[in-house]
C-alpha cells in the first residue's frame, strides 16, 4: 500500500508522519511534490495562512499530481481546531475525484469532539455550515448499526461524529471493511487507528546494548529475565568479527537485542587481545565500535527496522553516522539523562540510553515506550 498524505502546514505534517515509523515504513516528508519512492509521501502545501482561492488551486494542484503517481489511499490532514482554509480545501479534492470523501476531524484524547456536526469546545463551528451539500453520520448512527448506515449513504462527502477514541476506532474500521477509505480528511485522531486496519504491523525494535558499566551489564540481565517471550537475544563475537550473526538474526521473527558484552571482564580479555596483535587501546575500542555500528546497520536493512534503542555514547555515535542520520529531534526524556528522539527524516524513532543511566527496569521502560508509541500530534 502506497499512502499520500497532504497537510496544509509542516508541523502537520510532521505530526502525522511521526505515526508511521513505529510501523517500520519509509516515510518521506516534502514542502513540495518530488518523485521520491516511500511507503508515505507527506507533502505540506503551506497553504493554511493562504487566501482561499489560492489555498483552493493550491491543493487542486498538488491532488491531481498525487492521483497520478499510483498512490492507493489520500489523506488530508487538516488542524482538528479546524484552522485554515477547510472548506476549500475539502471541495478541491471533492471537485476532483468521484469516490466518497469522509471528513473525520475529531480527536477525543486531545479533548476535541463532533457531536451533531459541531466541534467541541470551539461550538462556533458547525461542520454541517461550513460543508453544506455534506451528510452527517451521528454518535447514534456509529453506535447503532453502523454498517447498514454507511451503505445508504446519499452524498459522496461524509462528516463523522467522535466523541470518544472508541467511535474513532469503529469509524477507521468500518471505512476499510466498506471501502470508503480511499479519500479521508481528518486531524491526527483517526490516523492512531488506519494503519492496523488496513493490515500495516508495528514495526521491530532493535536493541543495541553497546556499553560495557557493570549498571548496563545489570540492567540488561534483568531485561532478558522479564522479555523473553518477546526478545531474540544475540551476542556478538568481537575478536572475530565476522558476519555469522546475520544469520541467526534473519530467521528470528521477534524483536531483536544485541549484546557486545556479558560480562565486563570481558572488554578486559578482547583489549588484551588487541594488545597481543599492536593494537592499543584506543584503537581497539575504535575498531569494536566500527563493528558494532557495521552489524546494526545490515540489520536494519535486512529486517527493515526503524525503532532503535542504544545503550553507550560512542556505540550511538557510530550507529548514527553509519546511517547518515543528519540529526536528531528530542521528544521526550524517559529517565534521566535517557532521550526518546525522531531522526530529522523522521525514518527513525530512537531512545538514547549512556551506560550507567537509568533505573532497573530502564530496558523495559524504553523498549515499551517504542513498541506502544502513540501519536502525539494535533
Amino acid at each position: 500500500m502506497k499512502l499520500a498524505i497532504m497537510a496544509d502546514d509542516f508541523t502537520g505534517a510532521n505530526d502525522i508522519g511521526v505515526n508511521f515509523i513505529k510501523y517500520g515504513l519509509n516515510v518521506v516528508t516534502l514542502v513540495e511534490n518530488k518523485k521520491i519512492d516511500c511507503d508515505v509521501k507527506i507533502i505540506s502545501s503551506e497553504s493554511r495562512n493562504l487566501k482561499e482561492k489560492e489555498s483552493y488551486e493550491k491543493v487542486k494542484k498538488l491532488f491531481c499530481e498525487l492521483k497520478k503517481s499510483g498512490f492507493d489511499k489520500f489523506y488530508k490532514k487538516i488542524d482538528s481546531t479546524l484552522r485554515g482554509n477547510v472548506k476549500k480545501e475539502i471541495e478541491a479534492i471533492l471537485e476532483n475525484t468521484d469516490e466518497i470523501v469522509s471528513v473525520v476531524v475529531g480527536f477525543p484524547k486531545m479533548q476535541r469532539k463532533i457531536i451533531n456536526g459541531r466541534h467541541k469546545p470551539i461550538v462556533e463551528d458547525d461542520l454541517k455550515k461550513i460543508l453544506p451539500n455534506s451528510e452527517l453520520i451521528t454518535i447514534k448512527d456509529i453506535r447503532g448499526d453502523f454498517q447498514k448506515r454507511l451503505k445508504n449513504i446519499k452524498s459522496k462527502l461524509l462528516i463523522f461524529d467522535s466523541e470518544t477514541e472508541a467511535d474513532l476506532k469503529k469509524i477507521a474500521k468500518e471505512l476499510v471493511k466498506l471501502k470508503l477509505d480511499k479519500f479521508i480528511v481528518g486531524s491526527a485522531g483517526i490516523m492512531q487507528y488506519l494503519p492496523e486496519e488496513w493490515g500495516i504491523k508495528k514495526g521491530k525494535v532493535l536493541i543495541i546494548s553497546g556499553s560495557c558499566s557493570n549498571t548496563n551489564i545489570k540492567q540488561i540481565e534483568e531485561f532478558i529475565k522479564t522479555s523473553n517471550e518477546e526478545i531474540d537475544v544475540f551476542n556478538l563475537d568481537i575478536l572475530k568479527q565476522d558476519e555469522k550473526i546475520l544469520e541467526l538474526v534473519s530467521k528470528s521473527k521477534k524483536d531483536i537485542l544485541i549484546r557486545t558484552l556479558e560480562k565486563k571482564k570481558e572488554m578486559d580479555f578482547i583489549l588484551n587481545e588487541y594488545k597481543k596483535k599492536g593494537i592499543e587501546k584506543i584503537e581497539a575500542t575504535k575498531l569494536v565500535v566500527n563493528y558494532v555500528a557495521e552489524i546494526t546497520q545490515k540489520i536494519i536493512r535486512m529486517k527493515n527496522i526503524r525503532n532503535l534503542l542504544i545503550s553507550g555514547g560512542e556505540t550511538t555515535y557510530r550507529i548514527i553516522k553509519k546511517l547518515k542520520i543528519k540529526g536528531l529531534k528530542i521528544e521526550e526524556e524517559i529517565e534521566t539523562g535517557i532521550a526518546k528522539t525522531r531522526s530529522l527524516d523522521l525514518k527513525y524513532s530512537i531512545i538514547t540510553k549512556p551506560g550507567g543511566f537509568g533505573g532497573k527496569k530502564i530496558y523495559k521502560k524504553a523498549y515499551e515506550n517504542l513498541k506502544n508509541d502513540e501519536n502525539r500530534g494535533k
